[in-house]
């Protein structure tokens, strides 16, 4: 996910495939799925945008207008997510331990891995956060998030 202040996320799923997206300029989102298929679409129109990948699991996306960006993984595993309006970011995934991020306010990150230990840190200084359990997620801000 790319957002308006041009940071990256990038989330690697449990398979290796990859899952990028740029968001909020109408540019595209594309979504790498485990079959290696291609899913791309246009975001920016406040409208929601659902598909389907390799086990029939529901992607649901709506963003830069303040609402939930939901996906759910081939786990059947949550991850929510709430932004541009300094909200929650909520993430479930698939070792069934949570992610909770807040954006947009330079408050903390806090991250439960898979031995149940908690991580917390800062979001939206320019830091990297990296975590890794059957997933690897990795999200990347280069400057305070102003969405």
């Amino acid at each position: 996910m790319r957002d308006n202040t041009g940071s990256n996320v990038t989330m690697r799923e449990n398979t290796g495939s990859n899952v990028t997206m740029r968001g909020n300029t109408g540019s595209n989102v594309t979504m790498r799925g485990n079959t290696g298929s291609n899913v791309t679409m246009r975001n920016n129109t406040g409208r929601n945008v659902t598909m389907r990948y390799n086990t029939g699991s529901g992607v649901t996306m709506r963003y830069n207008t303040g609402c939930d960006f939901t996906l759910r993984d081939n786990t059947v595993s949550n991850v929510t997510m709430r932004y541009n309006t300094g909200s929650n970011v909520t993430m479930r995934y698939n070792t069934g331990s949570d992610v909770t991020l807040r954006d947009n306010t330079r408050s903390n990150v806090t991250m439960r891995d898979n031995t149940g230990s908690n991580v917390t840190m800062r979001y939206n200084t320019g830091s990297d956060v990296t975590l890794r359990t059957t997933q690897e997620v990795m999200l990347h801000d280069s400057t305070t998030v102003d969405k």
